[in-house]
């Protein structure tokens, strides 16, 4: 049973007890009131395995949670590293490129150059 609904009906067992005059006592019913006690020795012990048992899913989700976050940032990092190489490579590529058109102007200069003094000697 439930600790809290114990609780309730030992609240309720004091209420509808008969206060004494001039005091701050109140006669309740014995019986019931340690059939309600009873109850709670019972239930305590439950309560607190219930909680441990919450705790440990709790624990175990967090865990898995972190896993999976460790693991999310892995294949981030590992992405990044493969996009900076590709990076890398492209403007390597690009720098190639442009020392190839750079040699192909002027050889092209050249030609022209020998081109044009072949001309003017024939």
């Amino acid at each position: 049973m439930d600790i809290q609904h114990l609780v309730d009906r030992l609240e309720d067992l004091i209420d509808e007890g008969r206060h004494l005059p001039f005091s701050k006592f109140t006669v309740i019913d014995e019986e019931r009131a340690l059939e309600i006690i009873d109850q709670m020795r019972i239930s305590i012990p439950e309560e607190i395995e219930k909680a441990a048992r919450i705790l440990g899913q709790r624990d175990r989700v967090l865990a898995q949670a972190n896993e999976e976050a460790a693991r999310l940032l892995q294949q981030a990092r590992l992405k990044g590293d493969e996009m900076l190489d590709q990076e890398v490579s492209v403007q390597a590529a690009h720098n190639r490129a442009a020392n190839v058109i750079e040699q192909a102007r002027q050889q092209a200069a050249q030609i022209k150059a020998e081109a044009d003094q072949y001309v003017l000697q024939v």
